[in-house]
């Protein structure tokens, strides 16, 4: 198949999975937190338990982003790296506004974090789901 289709595809793709993680994420307000990230916190700090957290969604990212990037080669290969780089921008300015001190705890910023990059990770995974089929 020619890379216009899978361009198309993948797109088409990332629409669906940007709209499920954006509903996902507002039914998770105010956070949904983890286990490990709740059973870190009861005994720890909460923003090494939240730091922790992060690193293991952001792992997930990296594994499925090294599986797909991969399988793809070409422009369609150019493409992804560019929608990453926007994406990584994108995680670093997102969820700030939860450190605010009128907000509330930080908690809330490492469960906003957490789950956008977890979101990322099902996008990816999306993605490579369909390359394979």
């Amino acid at each position: 198949m020619n890379e216009f289709f899978w361009h198309g595809r993948i797109a088409q793709i990332m629409q669906w999975t940007v709209l499920a993680a954006g509903l996902l994420l507002a039914a998770a307000l105010p956070a949904m937190g983890d286990e490990t990230f709740d059973t870190c916190k009861a005994s720890g700090s909460e923003k090494q338990c939240g730091e922790q957290w992060i690193a293991r969604e952001q792992a997930r990212v990296d594994a499925v982003w090294h599986e797909l990037v991969s399988q793809t080669e070409g422009n369609l290969g150019a493409k992804l790296v560019a929608e990453q780089h926007a994406w990584q921008a994108f995680r670093d300015a997102s969820c700030i506004f939860k450190l605010d001190d009128g907000f509330g705890e930080a908690g809330g910023f490492y469960a906003c974090r957490a789950e956008l990059i977890s979101a990322r990770a099902a996008a990816l995974d999306a993605y490579l789901k369909y390359i394979d089929n």
